[in-house]
């Protein structure tokens, strides 16, 4: 819908932010249309 590069540049603060405030954790943006986003939940 919105693509995966403009997908990633909306949520690259958020990323960031939770990578330092958490740095035991790793995290990462992976986005994903509707159908991909209803397989990953169930």
């Amino acid at each position: 819908m919105r693509g995966e590069a403009n997908t990633r540049e909306q949520w690259q603060a958020l990323e960031q932010m939770l990578n330092h405030a958490i740095p035991e954790e790793r995290f990462h943006i992976q986005p994903l249309d509707l159908r991909q986003m209803a397989e990953a939940v169930n």
